[in-house]
């Protein structure tokens, strides 16, 4: 029985991780339109352009998904402290 539970959780989970990684992926006509010198928009398009999970960035950022995606999106734009973090990041993450 408690084989069968694991193996429920592990397929959900997965499932689950699968949904978060294709989320953006409906909504990349947004980030398309908005202002592209946003930091939020930047780090959207790269995000977008390398495969890489809103929940992922939302965990390096350490701010909600929906913060993520209204940032990709430029309806919110990232305080001071998360724009000099944005920028970081791209640097780092392009120059490697």
């Amino acid at each position: 029985m408690m084989r069968r539970e694991k193996k429920r959780f592990r397929e959900k989970k997965k499932e689950k991780e699968k949904k978060e990684k294709t989320k953006m992926k409906r909504h990349p006509e947004k980030n398309k339109k908005a202002d592209a010198k946003h930091p939020g928009v930047k780090l959207g398009r790269y995000c977008i352009e390398r495969d890489i999970s809103v929940r992922d960035i939302a965990e390096r950022f350490g701010v909600s998904r929906m913060t993520i995606y209204k940032w990709f999106t430029g309806e919110w734009f990232p305080r001071e402290p998360h724009v000099n973090e944005i920028v970081r990041y791209l640097r780092t993450s392009v120059s490697k």
